[in-house]
């Protein structure tokens, strides 16, 4: 396995680089998830359907939720490769990965049955009848979906951990260009198809998601990358020790994101109760707003990897070194983007939809999302860094308090009780993407200080 981005030298001029051109291909594999859910957003928000777009809105959103914990679930897997490889152990790689496929598999058939029990009891939502009739089976496409979706996280977070990061950035951005070619033609009715509008949003996405899947998969089996580990991968004994760590450090980090995307999932449906047009306006800003997030939570995957692979070379100062450039890119960045949010606020609900109030909406929503970027950026990046030094219980807990015990609290007293409408449930987040952002810097950089290796 050629390791060039993992095993060059550790000098601390060079970690910036290094960073960057592991992170970039990271980047784009993480941002294909939401890319999907962008797609259909754009392409559907064309049909000049408001109650698509809201249709369209409110299940990426409640969706949100499962397709976040399966990947948490399986998030832990790069860290914990990079460091178990950088320590000499590639029998213990072997074993993690054995053990994830067989955990990420069940997770995503057991959350997929969960979801489908829970299909009867959607009216609970309190959103508009007529919204619902358009989101449940578009829903259920999504469903379909995850062990796709899962199947490519597993062997692409495996590449990850090994310094290989391109092979999941390729079959990322194949997968994206099918999903948006289907689009084009189920959704509008293109080359002799039937136009579907947002049912075929959903047939596109599951194939396009189960071939991503499979893409991976097939790197896997038939590269000369993957040659070195295909020969003990079928063995029938699975080592349970792996798969209790795999789900001990997993479970914490789906349960960040489970709370973290809760609280917007949460704050959609405020937002939903307001109108179609308010909930249109959030779904634009959230799917803008979610693939910066993804950006920088890629660039957490790749500080991840470098930390975790300076903890299995027990070297403290570059551990802590890897984290302060993550910490100094992502800031850049986030800074970066919540210009263009400001400065284009106006011209960017103009991609999704035509109607003025919605823009209107959308636009001020802008202007928050921008004065939350870095503070997003400094929080993904700091879960990233913990993840790295496989500290996932107190990141658990600052998320649940910073969102559920500030984030919706705020959001819903200036939002729902003073009236202020979507923008007051957003200045919510913003308190609460600042707490964590704050308390997630300081974590890392007091537990890495206090770092001690057996020599």
């Amino acid at each position: 396995m050629k390791r060039d981005l993992i095993d060059e030298d550790q000098q601390p001029g060079k970690q910036t680089s290094i960073l960057f051109r592991l992170a970039i291909p990271v980047v784009i594999s993480q941002v294909s998830h939401t890319f999907v859910g962008l797609a259909d957003t754009l392409m559907v928000g064309r049909t000049g359907n408001v109650t698509s777009l809201a249709a369209s809105a409110l299940a990426n959103n409640v969706f949100s939720i499962p397709i976040i914990v399966g990947i948490g679930i399986s998030y832990i897997l790069s860290s914990r490769i990079s460091e178990t490889y950088a320590a000499g152990n590639k029998q213990g790689c072997l074993d993690l990965l054995r053990a994830a496929f067989f955990n990420n598999m069940i997770w995503s058939v057991g959350i997929g049955i969960l979801l489908f029990l829970l299909l009867p009891f959607a009216g609970m939502l309190g959103q508009p009848k007529h919204v619902m009739d358009l989101a449940l089976p578009f829903f259920e496409l999504l469903i379909w979906g995850l062990p796709g979706l899962m199947l490519f996280q597993t062997f692409r977070l495996f590449f990850d951990g090994l310094g290989d990061t391109r092979p999941g950035m390729v079959v990322s951005i194949l997968a994206n260009l099918l999903n948006v070619l289907l689009n084009y033609v189920l959704i509008f009715g293109n080359l002799g198809f039937p136009a579907m509008g947002l049912l075929g949003a959903g047939i596109a996405n599951l194939i396009s998601r189960t071939v991503m899947g499979l893409g991976m998969a097939a790197y896997f089996f038939f590269s000369t990358n993957g040659k070195e580990w295909r020969s003990g991968f079928f063995s029938m004994n699975l080592d349970f020790a792996r798969l209790a760590e795999l789900n001990r450090l997993g479970i914490p980090v789906a349960l960040q994101f489970f709370f973290e995307i809760g609280a917007f999932t949460f704050t959609a449906l405020l937002v939903g109760r307001m109108g179609e047009t308010s909930i249109s306006a959030h779904q634009i800003v959230i799917t803008i707003a979610s693939v910066t997030y993804m950006m920088a939570s890629g660039l957490a995957t790749a500080a991840s990897i470098r930390v975790g692979h300076f903890v299995g070379l027990q070297n403290q100062e570059m551990v802590r070194l890897s984290g302060l450039r993550s910490f100094q890119m992502v800031s850049v960045f986030m800074l970066g983007n919540a210009l263009l949010f400001l400065v284009f606020r106006h011209e960017i609900p103009a991609l999704f939809i035509d109607d003025p109030e919605v823009g209107r909406i959308a636009a001020s929503l802008l202007v928050i999302a921008g004065f939350f970027q870095l503070s997003d950026g400094i929080q993904v990046i700091g879960l990233g860094c913990l993840r790295g030094l496989s500290d996932v219980l107190v990141p658990t807990l600052i998320t649940v308090f910073a969102y559920w015990f500030m984030a919706i609290p705020i959001g819903y007293y200036l939002g729902i009780t003073l009236n202020f409408g979507p923008a007051g449930t957003w200045w919510g987040l913003l308190a609460g993407l600042s707490l964590s952002g704050i308390f997630m810097f300081i974590r890392f950089f007091g537990l890495s200080r206090k770092l001690k290796f057996d020599q």
